[in-house]
């Protein structure tokens, strides 16, 4: 089936306090799923346009459930993989009187286990568009070689990208992500990113330099 986006990653199951604005006071939660490669999927088919999305889930409840979740909002996850890992999740409070506390609980999920072999060419060729970000770079090397994989093969394939830069800290040091971040950041479509972004993997915030290294790299915008 043709659609209009493509794109892959790890979503996870957030778990949000609802009375009180701390994690460290709160006792009851509520469950959503979230991700930064889904929240785009989601978005698009709310638009009414046609998005696939992929990711590893683990044989677990909380897997389940979220992939019944992002189906509920119309996103085909007819190629998702159930993974005898656990599926990954995240702690935070609502952030609305105070500064966002998160925990991840990630490391060694089913999704950091993405890789690419993954990410077959009938996904790319029946999209109109192929997203990524760099969060499934930080979460494991394999993770980073399937994004490396869905962009090259994008490119030669002539299907459109966008690449999001998306840094956590909390996932890696600023060093690693320069590392592996700037020589994915080339070819795209679109690449997106903040100022404190572009100064990690580009060694400046200065929109004009940024711009001009992109574009010197293949990025159109």
């Amino acid at each position: 089936m043709k659609v209009d986006l493509f794109t892959f990653g790890e979503s996870l199951s957030v778990f949000i306090t609802t009375d009180s604005d701390s994690v460290l006071t709160g006792k009851f939660y509520e469950r959503v799923t979230a991700g930064a490669e889904v929240n785009v999927a989601v978005a698009l088919a709310r638009l009414g346009l046609k998005s696939k999305y992929f990711s590893r889930f683990g044989q677990d409840q909380l897997g389940e459930v979220m992939i019944k979740d992002i189906a509920a909002e119309g996103v085909d996850v007819t190629a998702v993989k159930r993974m005898p890992f656990f599926t990954g999740a995240m702690v935070r409070n609502p952030g609305k009187d105070a500064p966002v506390e998160t925990t991840y609980l990630r490391k060694g999920s089913a999704a950091s286990t993405i890789e690419a072999s993954d990410i077959s060419d009938e996904f790319i060729t029946n999209a109109r568009w192929v997203h990524t970000t760099g969060i499934t770079c930080a979460i494991s090397e394999s993770g980073a070689a399937a994004v490396a994989h869905a962009l090259a093969r994008a490119k030669s394939l002539g299907v459109k990208s966008s690449f999001d830069l998306n840094l956590r800290r909390k996932l890696w040091s600023d060093e690693q992500a320069a590392k592996v971040l700037k020589p994915l950041a080339k070819d795209v479509e679109f690449l997106i990113g903040g100022e404190s972004e572009y100064e990690v993997v580009f060694g400046s915030k200065d929109a004009k330099s940024v711009l001009k290294d992109a574009n010197d790299r293949g990025c159109k915008i």
